[in-house]
């Protein structure tokens, strides 16, 4: 028997009866995913700074410009930075943002068909999700290393690489040329589930792609 909770009734039985009670129960949902799967994220930091160098060339076939960005933020244990790149169409003007979170380092590989998501008219933001904090069981590394642990309800890896694109979403709400009320996020296989908790904890995703 499987066992699927009523998304619109409190743990309590109570059924739902506006949109305040939506902003509860999803606080209740997320609660639950976090003490049971996830571990809890670490408290964001007040403020995200980024500096960003861009290419001299343009890229994807002359309709984009590259640009290196390393984003860095106050931890519980010191400053932290990690970098990632933007793919910007050319044309003045504000566009949807796709943040994907990587296996590959590398800029162009089949599983970010960068041109293609640029010609449809996305900026493309890719995180290396190692950049963040590498994908082992060491809580001593990267971003793991800057806040204290619980070891039972503590933040997992997800919980970090979540966390790291939210500061991303921190920064680019914060550019001309990317329309904040239109950030996706995406990712494969455990970074696919990656963007899903990702999304679930920061509500200015509008999407989440899963593969």
């Amino acid at each position: 028997m499987v066992f699927s909770p009523e998304l619109l009734t409190f743990a309590d039985g109570t059924k739902l009866s506006s949109a305040a009670d939506w902003i509860k129960r999803r606080k209740e949902i997320t609660d639950i995913l976090s003490r049971e799967e996830y571990g809890f994220l670490p408290p964001a930091p007040k403020q995200v700074r980024g500096e960003a160098v861009r290419s001299k060339e343009r890229c994807c076939s002359g309709h984009a410009y590259e640009e290196s960005i390393t984003l860095n933020f106050d931890t519980q244990k010191g400053e932290f930075s990690f970098p990632l790149r933007l793919f910007l169409p050319t044309k003045d003007k504000k566009y949807p943002l796709i943040i994907m979170i990587n296996f590959s380092a590398d800029r162009y590989h089949k599983y970010c068909p960068v041109e293609e998501i640029i010609d449809n008219g996305f900026a493309l933001a890719q995180i290396y999700y190692n950049d963040i904090t590498r994908d082992n069981d060491d809580f001593t590394d990267g971003l793991a290393a800057m806040y204290d642990r619980d070891e039972n309800v503590g933040f997992g890896k997800i919980s970090l690489w979540a966390f790291g694109i939210s500061r991303a979403i921190d920064y680019f709400t914060g550019r001309d040329e990317i329309d904040a009320d239109n950030i996706a996020v995406a990712g494969h296989s455990r970074l696919g589930k990656t963007a899903l908790w990702c999304a679930a904890n920061d509500e200015r995703v509008r999407f989440a792609c899963s593969n």
